[in-house]
């Protein structure tokens, strides 16, 4: 099997009660089936406090007050303290990783909705790459009958070009994200075999940005401070047009602001692209890598540094499977 990973994806630890964001926080968090069995028939001394932490019927860990109820004081979990990393579900073991599936294939990368895993990202001296190697092991194909290892690898080379632009620093962010828009726009109409003769590509510009802000107005709200950020973001866009400095600033950043931009791309276009060999949503997939670092950069602004921005974004929209559907047919509408 091939096997692929974010080029620091090994090096992530848990900041746990360090973590200015956890994800034991805000979010509900299912139990896989066999951590679910395993929990009921836990009869140690911790079995009592488990099982009062678990809603059974649910699938899920209660909560207090929005917080797992495993989660203490100090912002550590009793589960893994007192039985050991092995007894976490899946979910918590696995999170912050994302594991894309492919026939024969894994890719590994870690989600921006974790704020170690964003510093570790953004840090100046990282540069987004992709490692390989191999393994002896073989998936069962019966396992994997609707992938197509022709639509993936057509894919898979469309999201190598995309990525080469992305790193071409001699030309400008806004300019590499419109180019690989068009790209993703002409595979997605090769791929569905439509003319594209009579369609047009939209580009970026102030009022398609100020628009679009509209969607992200009717996804599914996580933190209502986050629905007035996206107020607030909209608010103060209206009244710096597209020929006011702070628009420039924040669209056409420097050097450096740049490259931490680039960085969030490749990221999410590597994360999310190769799922289109499923669902064959090449552009909107694109599109959702591309407008989530141009929302980045519009909201940055308002909460005042780019980290807390990124995990923030993340954390309401990554981790949505209703939202990033909303997001894909919002896109979706731009091929017609």
């Amino acid at each position: 099997m091939l096997i692929r990973k974010q080029s620091n994806y090994d090096e992530f630890h848990c900041i746990a009660g360090e973590c200015p964001k956890s994800c034991c926080i805000g979010w509900q968090i299912p139990i896989d089936e066999t951590s679910l069995n395993m929990y009921k028939k836990n009869k140690g001394k911790f079995s009592d406090k488990l099982s009062s932490c678990i809603d059974f019927s649910a699938g899920t860990f209660k909560q207090n007050a929005a917080r797992c109820a495993l989660l203490n004081r100090r912002g550590l979990c009793d589960l893994q303290i007192s039985e050991g990393e092995a007894a976490l579900c899946d979910t918590c073991r696995i999170y912050p990783r994302y594991i894309g599936e492919y026939l024969n294939l894994r890719e590994y990368t870690l989600s921006l909705s974790c704020p170690e895993a964003t510093r570790m990202l953004l840090n100046n001296d990282y540069d987004f790459s992709i490692l390989e190697n191999e393994d002896n092991v073989l998936d069962n194909p019966e396992e994997f009958i609707d992938f197509d290892r022709q639509i993936f690898e057509q894919i898979d080379y469309a999201r190598y070009i995309m990525l080469e632009i992305a790193a071409n620093q001699n030309i400008s962010l806004q300019d590499r994200l419109d180019e690989i828009r068009k790209i993703s726009f002409i595979s997605q109409r090769i791929f569905d075999g439509t003319d594209d003769s009579t369609c047009e590509i939209y580009t970026f510009d102030y009022n398609y940005m100020i628009n679009s802000f509209d969607t992200l107005l009717k996804l599914e709200i996580l933190e209502k401070s986050w629905l007035e950020t996206i107020n607030s973001t909209k608010d103060f866009w209206i009244k710096h047009d597209a020929t006011s400095h702070e628009w420039k600033e924040a669209m056409y950043p420097d050097v450096n602001a740049s490259f931490a931009f680039e960085k969030i791309f490749k990221l999410l276009l590597f994360t999310y692209l190769g799922g289109a060999s499923y669902d064959g949503q090449i552009y909107a997939r694109t599109m959702i890598a591309i407008q989530s670092v141009r929302w980045i950069m519009m909201i940055t602004p308002i909460i005042g540094d780019l980290e807390t921005c990124t995990y923030l974004y993340s954390r309401e929209i990554e981790h949505s499977d209703n939202n990033i559907n909303t997001l894909i047919s919002y896109f979706e509408k731009e091929l017609d």
